[in-house]
């Protein structure tokens, strides 16, 4: 997570200065977000996925491991 955004800021905000250019608005209307904006969306994401697979990973171990891998072959 922290290498895409790394990676990431640079780039979202070259694109949208290149979109305000060409659309007549004009260059440097992109704005980084602050570090505690970040932190607090990528942690959102992470206990968002982790919530999300906790769903299926709670069904699967209440079944039997034979159901389980005749479900999934």
């Amino acid at each position: 997570m922290l290498l895409a955004a790394a990676l990431g800021l640079p780039l979202a905000h070259w694109l949208i200065d290149a979109q305000g250019a060409s659309s007549g608005i004009g260059a440097g209307i992109a704005q980084v977000p602050s570090p505690a904006l970040l932190v607090l969306v990528g942690t959102a994401a992470v206990l968002g996925a982790a919530a999300l697979a906790a769903v299926p990973s709670a069904r699967a171990a209440r079944r039997r491991l034979a159901d389980t891998l005749s479900a999934v072959a």
